[in-house]
């Protein structure tokens, strides 16, 4: 099995290949199927991200919830040097009137990404959304079939989705989680540890695969 920093070296040697415009009608058509599935129609709450540049762009997804009165929010990443552990924390954000209203909802970390403002009184916690039903969109390098992720080696996601399966058992809440990526991103099989957490979905351009 090839090893991860192989696989992620792979992976985007295959994503730089694609234009922008692939990119774009990739992320447009990934975003369709699932806005035509239960995985957003039965959906109170859509818990996903904003893009890299070579991501693929759920934002499509954001967008539609909004016209559908369900909760959004975006993860925002914190370090913590003194344990040299990697969290973070999602935030709900909100439709705006406008292009610049909306982004002001943000700012870029040290990487470029777009993350939420960390306002107290958007953090997202299950306990704000009692017996609602929960969505994650979660990025990655890879998936499989089986619903085997490889993300990009910090942990924040594997870590997150551990905590928030506990807190969504606690307020029954039901949540489930979908790979997004492009077709590229598509894999045999992907080198796993103990504490990888398997996607229940995965989403590509070519259909849902339920994992």
């Amino acid at each position: 099995m090839m090893q991860k920093k192989e696989l992620r070296k792979k992976i985007k040697i295959l994503k730089s290949g694609m234009t922008e415009q692939e990119m774009r009608f990739a992320s447009h058509k990934a975003s369709l199927l699932v806005l035509k599935s239960e995985l957003f129609m039965s959906a109170n709450v859509i818990l996903t991200y904003m893009a890299m540049k070579d991501e693929a762009d759920p934002f499509r997804i954001i967008t539609a919830a909004f016209h559908e009165h369900k909760a959004v929010a975006c993860p925002r990443c914190r370090d913590n040097t003194a344990s040299s552990s990697h969290d973070m924390d999602f935030f709900c954000i909100h439709e705006a009137s406008d292009e610049t209203s909306f982004y002001s909802q943000f700012t870029k970390n040290s990487w470029g990404i777009l993350e939420p403002v960390p306002l107290e009184k958007s953090l997202f916690s299950c306990r704000k959304f009692k017996n609602k039903k929960i969505t994650v969109i979660v990025p990655g390098s890879a998936f499989s079939a089986t619903g085997n992720r490889l993300g990009w080696g910090r942990g924040y996601y594997d870590n997150w989705l551990m905590k928030l399966k506990e807190d969504a058992e606690s307020h029954d809440c039901s949540v489930f989680t979908a790979g997004f990526c492009f077709d590229c991103q598509l894999v045999s099989s992907v080198p796993v540890e103990s504490h990888d957490v398997k996607m229940d979905f995965v989403v590509s351009p070519s259909g849902i695969i339920k994992c």
